[in-house]
């Protein structure tokens, strides 16, 4: 069972990050206290914004397992520790495995049904809204640009300050979590549609209003102040419960561990995501893992898509094959699933040379992000054949991608897949709270994972 690191261990860990994020932050030409900002009213400096995010960025989990700890999560605790909060229901006791999609691609069963439940994209209101917004656009520093204007949102700060990439950070129609039902043996997922932009307004604040309060952290009473944590957090109130993931803008991430079944042996990949960027940076994860978003936005596409297949073969296809047209080409998945090296996936599903399992639905506690949980095995053999018909060397999978580094073990093909392992990785403290539910789920059921 995984031993969940926190009281002595996280505070001292909390006082080492932010010591150092302050002092470094404290340097800037630019910097200015939370403190200073409430008295004198004034916007925070881009120092300020700048130190939180490398924060963000550099103690992603750690600040996750902080906010695990806060006293209005305690009712989610239903995972082994691993910072994820859930309810009982949300896990099915066995893995439930998807079944081989149909020539619509869709793969709904007896057992597990997806779901988009509107097609119109649809922005969440959650209580006090306009309290949330201007609270929010407080926390925003004021923009280095000719006019200096008030930066008015999270998204616009990024944009902005850091400048991600313009060919990803983009404000796509995304899927986003309604509810979950379980009835008798059946576990039905509700989703609606709305704007990426529209989660990173309120879950990515949220992560930034911890990051930012803990950048004052009191060292000298360091049990205390952590215990008085949840009053600092305003933003967070004013979202509402974490299980009421319909009032938010609750974009669904796909966490698939891919493990890789030779026949002999069977390995597990993971990769290292690179800081810059916009969510989940520098951190350690499942490989693939994506939002769970539409090829195309029109409603026919919206509800058809609405199946963990289809995000799943877009997302493998590009961090796996580095194909990124594989994503962002805007077609039909029905029409993408004839381009190859697609229907050789689609191909392998229907043979039995690929397996995925689902193993369940939590929320991250940091962002109350909803994260979708998956387990695939494929065949060596099957993996090889992919990575020559993308053109690529089948000696392993590539070591790099456009969102970070693979990780491959002493043979290149990933980790022993044990039970020691994976609760390893699920126990580090790079990887994310998503990615550690995978490891600690597979390693719960590790008997079913194979092709047999």
């Amino acid at each position: 069972m995984i031993e969940f690191l926190k009281g002595i261990s996280l505070v001292g860990d909390l006082i080492t990050i932010t010591k150092a994020a302050s002092e470094l932050a404290q340097s800037s030409t630019d910097w200015n206290s939370s403190d200073e900002d409430k008295r004198s009213n004034q916007p925070p400096s881009v120092g300020r914004f700048n130190a939180t995010r490398a924060l963000l960025k550099s103690s992603r989990r750690i600040l996750a397992e902080t906010a695990y700890l806060l006293p209005e999560h305690a009712s989610g605790h239903h995972l082994q520790g691993v910072p994820l909060l859930c309810h009982q229901i949300w896990i099915p006791s066995e893995p439930i495995k998807l079944a081989t999609p149909n020539e619509n691609l869709s793969d709904d069963t007896d057992q597990l049904v997806t779901t988009s439940v509107a097609t119109s994209p649809i922005h969440a209101e959650i209580q006090n809204s306009s309290k949330f917004w201007h609270i929010q656009q407080r926390m925003m520093p004021v923009a280095i640009d000719s006019d200096n204007a008030l930066i008015q949102n999270y998204c616009d700060a990024i944009r902005r300050i850091e400048k991600p990439s313009e060919e990803y950070f983009i404000n796509r129609r995304s899927y986003r979590l309604v509810d979950i039902w379980r009835d008798d043996s059946r576990t039905r997922i509700d989703f609606e549609t709305t704007g990426y932009f529209d989660y990173l307004n309120v879950g990515e604040v949220l992560c930034h209003e911890l990051a930012d309060v803990l950048l004052d952290y009191h060292h000298d009473s360091p049990r205390s102040y952590l215990d008085n944590l949840s009053d600092e957090l305003r933003l967070r109130k004013l979202a509402g419960d974490w299980e009421n993931v319909r009032y938010r803008n609750s974009i669904a991430g796909i966490n698939n561990l891919t493990v890789v079944d030779s026949g002999e042996t069977r390995t597990f990949l993971m990769m290292r995501r690179n800081s810059a960027l916009g969510s989940a940076m520098g951190t350690r994860h499942v490989i693939p893992a994506g939002e769970f978003q539409p090829s195309q936005t029109n409603d026919i596409e919206i509800v058809r898509q609405c199946t963990l297949w289809q995000t799943l073969m877009r997302e493998f296809a590009e961090e796996v094959l580095k194909m990124k047209e594989a994503k962002f080409n805007e077609k039909p998945m029905v029409a993408l699933a004839k381009e190859p090296p697609l229907p050789s996936i689609v191909k392998a599903i229907s043979t039995g040379h690929w397996k995925t399992w689902y193993l369940g639905t939590a929320l991250d506690p940091l962002s109350l992000k909803p994260e979708i949980m998956l387990v695939s095995v494929i065949g060596k053999n099957t993996v090889k054949n992919l990575l020559a018909e993308a053109g690529l060397s089948d000696v392993h999978p590539p070591r790099t991608n456009h969102e970070g580094e693979l990780e491959f073990g002493d043979d290149g093909w990933g980790y022993a897949l044990t039970e020691e392992n994976l609760i390893g990785f699920a126990n580090d403290r790079k990887t994310l709270p998503a990615a550690a539910g995978c490891c600690i789920l597979a390693a719960r059921h590790l008997d079913r994972l194979n092709l047999d």
